[in-house]
């Protein structure tokens, strides 16, 4: 769900039913904020690597040893454990305390940082700092839209993915309003980025990176479901560059919207343009003025 609350409450829910502890609250973190962390404090040393980790390589270098099984089957999540008290460390020796705390400032703003508690004091707290993002509320007779991308590629390719969206109302001489909506997704990954990859984990002694790793580390094709959300009660009337048979319209109830879900694939170097044309659930009076509103997430 784009409403962090309901996503943070089923994430819960799963760890409780998957045998772990029930919690009081949810705290999520943005992988990026590491980046900006290191770009402060500087390189990390970290148990076991031959070199440092720093702003720019640290995601490849963390990816591959998880994803390789480097650390072995049972615990290879150990390098994480690693990481987190070289950075602990760091953090202690630098002592600057008032730019950590503008960092964490810049990232709640940013979202980087999302909170939320079954505390409903602690709830009204968060909400109060506006720290558990949801979706805008709207009026019956307000246009709206907002895109979601979900990941379902087992992959880390969404680094890769770059989007442009246009959207056009078309409003005709009864006042019905259809939305025109052209998304383009292209994965940019290129053997330049693969080259950079290997000097850089070659630094690391991993001379010989495993090709179904790198293709899990971003190389691969990128697989996504779509989630557009428009004002409930809209119609899907076409599509361009996807199967309809295979584009879900569904409500959401918790939110009062409908959403359109659509699967989509980009293969690297492969632009892949999808166009939908959707009817909304209301008119506009042509007879006098009349006011047309749109809102975007």
């Amino acid at each position: 769900s784009p409403n962090f609350d309901i996503s943070a409450e089923k994430a819960a829910w799963f760890l409780q039913n998957s045998n772990g502890p029930s919690v009081d609250s949810v705290v999520a973190i943005n992988q990026s904020l590491l980046k900006d962390i290191l770009e402060l404090t500087g390189p990390l040393q970290v148990e076991g690597l031959r070199s440092p980790l720093d702003s720019t390589n640290y995601q490849l270098i963390l990816s591959y040893l998880i994803e390789s099984k480097h650390y072995g089957e049972q615990n290879p999540k150990i390098i994480l454990s690693r990481t987190i008290d070289a950075l602990k460390q760091n953090l202690s020796e630098k002592k600057d305390y008032s730019a950590i705390l503008k960092l964490l400032l810049e990232s709640v703003k940013k979202q980087k940082i999302m909170l939320y508690s079954r505390d409903s004091q602690v709830q009204e707290l968060f909400d109060f700092f506006h720290l558990t993002p949801r979706q805008k509320n709207i009026s019956a007779s307000e246009d709206y839209f907002q895109l979601n991308s979900i990941s379902i590629g087992g992959n880390k390719s969404d680094q890769f993915i770059s989007q442009k969206i246009r959207h056009e109302t078309i409003i005709e001489n009864n006042g019905e309003i259809f939305d025109e909506v052209t998304i383009t997704r292209t994965h940019t990954f290129s053997e330049s980025d693969l080259n950079q990859w290997k000097k850089s984990l070659a630094r690391f002694g991993i001379n010989d990176p495993a090709d179904w790793v790198l293709d899990i580390l971003g190389r691969g094709v990128n697989k996504a479901n779509l989630k557009v959300y428009v004002p409930l009660g809209s119609t899907l009337e076409n599509v361009i560059g996807a199967d309809p048979v295979e584009i879900m319209v569904r409500s959401d109830q918790e939110l009062s919207k409908t959403f359109f879900l659509i699967p989509f694939s980009t293969y690297p170097g492969q632009p892949q343009t999808v166009i939908i044309r959707y009817k909304l659930p209301f008119k506009l009076s042509t007879f006098a003025a009349d006011i047309y509103r749109f809102s975007i997430d």
